[in-house]
């Protein structure tokens, strides 16, 4: 049975308040960019170079003469750059499509190995997340848990409003984390109840709620407001 106490519990079944120290610290170093902060980071005016891989962002400005202005690379400087890499297409409406659903699986294995030369031997730093706004339902949200999702993306929602926790909370949501059947979920009931029990995850009803459940509902959305960035809104 779940908890349905309005405090966080202790224990194997507890919920999560925040991840340790040593990993905080080095994912605070990282940071979320939308499609508009990212485009500053082009090369130009000697600005660093930043590229978007699979949601990550990656800073290849150590390899300037490539991707930067007057590179043979230079086309995907300031972008997430997944369908234009997979493809190694220079045409607009790849370099500023963001959909990859139909991309098949010789391009998505081009991607990976992208992914892998631009992690190789920590060869270009990692900045931090990409963000995709949009408005979804729940059958949509259900996609993005880490594994359904070709970028690795985890959402959840609380409230109505869906978050990305992929850059700070994989510890905690992502497939190997405590709490991972959260990812691509509706969490609202969940949280309120301090319940891990699949029925009660399943359940959007918020009706009935005691105050006691309500505050912890208010406490973990605050909690979420201030860790993870939103990029939509649930709708039906």
């Amino acid at each position: 049975m779940g908890n349905s106490l309005g405090t966080p519990p202790t224990g194997p079944n507890s919920l999560p308040r925040r991840g340790s120290k040593a990993t905080e610290a080095k994912e605070d170093t990282r940071r979320y960019f939308t499609k508009r902060d990212l485009a500053k980071f082009n090369g130009e005016s000697d600005r660093p170079i930043y590229i978007g891989l699979l949601g990550e962002v990656y800073d290849v400005t150590s390899h300037r003469n490539q991707y930067g202005p007057g590179g043979p690379c230079a086309a995907f400087a300031g972008k997430e750059a997944s369908r234009a890499l997979a493809t190694m297409s220079m045409n607009d409406e790849d370099l500023d499509s963001l959909d990859l659903s139909d991309l098949s699986d010789e391009y998505i294995d081009a991607l990976h190995r992208w992914m892998k030369r631009f992690q190789e031997e920590d060869k270009y730093p990692n900045v931090g997340r990409f963000l995709v706004h949009q408005d979804m339902t729940l059958n949509e949200l259900h996609k993005y848990n880490g594994v359904d999702d070709v970028r690795g993306t985890v959402l959840i929602a609380i409230n109505g409003t869906i978050y990305d926790v992929t850059l700070n909370g994989l510890q905690h949501y992502g497939p190997d984390g405590t709490y991972a059947q959260f990812a691509g979920h509706d969490v609202t009931r969940a949280l309120a109840c301090m319940s891990l029990d699949p029925e009660v995850l399943e359940d959007p009803h918020t009706d009935d709620l005691t105050a006691e459940q309500q505050s912890s509902l208010a406490d973990w959305a605050t909690r979420f407001q201030q860790k993870y960035a939103p990029v939509g809104k649930l709708v039906t």
